[in-house]
C-alpha cells in the first residue's frame, strides 16, 4: 500500500517518490494545453506558444 501526503502543494509518496506530484502537473498541463486548442482552433504555431506563455 502506497501512502502519499500533500506538503505546500506538492504531494509526495510514502518512498519519497516524486512521480504522483510530476503525474498530477503533467496531466495538468496537458488539459490546459487541450483547452486552448480547443479555444483556438485555427491559429498558428507562434500565437499558440504567446497563448500558453502567457498562462
Amino acid at each position: 500500500m502506497t501512502i502519499t501526503a500533500r506538503d505546500l502543494g506538492v504531494n509526495i509518496l510514502s518512498d519519497l517518490s516524486p512521480e504522483m506530484h510530476i503525474n498530477g502537473v503533467a496531466r495538468a498541463a496537458y488539459a490546459f494545453l487541450a483547452n486552448v486548442r480547443v479555444s483556438f482552433r485555427h491559429i498558428d504555431k507562434e500565437m499558440f506558444r504567446n497563448i500558453y506563455a502567457a498562462y
